[in-house]
């Protein structure tokens, strides 16, 4: 017992001469891919006139502020009506808030719609919504106007550290007068997507979706998806619209026969909420469960998540987002509820998992933990 003792404050000495330091999160490296931030938890959207406040409400056309449905097939976002705009007399931005300042290096912007042309396009980068004095010109050829529905895949020479990225139509840049389209007020945007740089050590929190294949080194699973070109990576959360095809899904009748998605993650976390960005606006679920892993073989010793309610499951243009109480997972694997009256298909664009990541002990509190040990064996004694 006195070996053990001395052994043990030796430890506590070594330790508590180490220098006191911030607690760290855990840290993920990119390799040869990058995030999508636009995947992060929280993120928000909004647009607004040059010069003006944001919003979220007026003549504009689709969706806005559920960000992440730009992701998912042929759901357009930040259309300003021709009211709003002066049909191109007023200059117009839209806007994605990442929540946190982010390196970005990449960055996929992707206009609507065809029918409209622009000589000007502008994305601005700020780190506190105030100042925009980071600029980069998508496109500038005022005497060689180009059709809306373009799709810019930007890499840029320098980073950018941005908490605000925002694209912005300057006024009389654009036209709104195609037949058919004129109450649109000029071209929109299907969304904004910016990457952080390959090779990028990222502080993984709560924010970050953690069901990536890039990450984890593990494949996903689907089970018994009956849905053409379902492949299960993108659906994971790599994102990206060039990945637009890329979904997973099956028919009612397959759910009931036991189709099912499994997100392998990459260690046990305290998982705490899941999104799912549905295909379009008619594939989506009416009831849903969520079972959870640690082994991915046993399921039946961590209580389900059963999910019946319109407003959390969204209603296909809107992603389901599910929060709930954390429970330790290493597998999280959803499966439709077949006592539910579902629709035809139920196929979704991107499944992102959630948790509370806990910091790795500072020093300090290291030592404190050894004294405890040490306070525990003299008590022993």
């Amino acid at each position: 017992m006195r070996t053990t003792w001395l052994a043990l404050f030796a430890g506590v000495f070594a330790i508590s001469a180490l220098p006191v330091a911030a607690a760290e999160y855990e840290i993920w490296n990119t390799g040869e891919t990058r995030y999508n931030w636009l995947l992060d938890r929280g993120v928000t959207s909004s647009w607004g006139l040059v010069g003006g406040d944001p919003t979220t409400t007026g003549s504009g056309h689709g969706s806005v502020g559920g960000i992440q449905t730009s992701l998912s097939s042929a759901q357009r976002v930040w259309i300003p009506g021709a009211t709003l705009t002066g049909r191109g007399t007023n200059g117009y931005w839209a806007e994605i808030d990442l929540g946190e300042v982010r390196p970005i290096d990449f960055l996929r912007v992707q206009t609507f719609t065809q029918e409209m042309t622009y000589s000007e396009l502008i994305v601005q980068f700020s780190t506190d919504g105030v100042n925009y004095d980071q600029q980069y010109w998508i496109y500038n050829d005022h005497a060689n106007p180009i059709a809306a529905g373009t799709t810019y895949n930007l890499t840029f020479e320098n980073v950018y550290d941005a908490r605000y990225v925002r694209v912005v139509f300057p006024a009389g840049t654009y036209t709104s007068t195609a037949a058919g389209y004129s109450e649109y007020g000029g071209p929109g945007l299907f969304g904004i997507e910016p990457y952080s740089p390959k090779n990028t050590d990222i502080e993984i929190n709560s924010n970050f979706n953690i069901a990536l294949n890039a990450f984890s080194g593990h494949n996903q699973v689907a089970v018994g998806f009956d849905v053409a070109n379902a492949t299960n990576g993108a659906v994971l959360g790599d994102g990206g619209m060039s990945n637009s095809q890329a979904r997973a899904g099956a028919t009612a009748a397959g759910w009931a026969a036991g189709a099912s998605l499994t997100v392998q993650l990459n260690d046990v976390y305290d998982v705490d909420a899941v999104r799912i960005v549905w295909n379009d606006g008619a594939h989506y679920s009416r009831g849903l469960m969520l079972e959870f892993s640690l082994d991915g073989i046993v399921w039946d010793k961590i209580d389900p998540v059963i999910v019946t309610d319109d407003k959390v499951l969204g209603s296909g243009t809107v992603p389901a987002w599910i929060e709930f109480e954390a429970r330790e997972a290493k597998f999280v694997r959803w499966t439709q509820l077949s006592d539910v009256p579902q629709s035809g298909y139920a196929i979704a664009q991107e499944f992102m998992v959630y948790a509370q990541i806990p910091p790795i002990p500072e020093p300090a509190t290291m030592t404190l933990l050894a004294l405890g040990g040490l306070a525990l064996l003299r008590r022993r004694r």
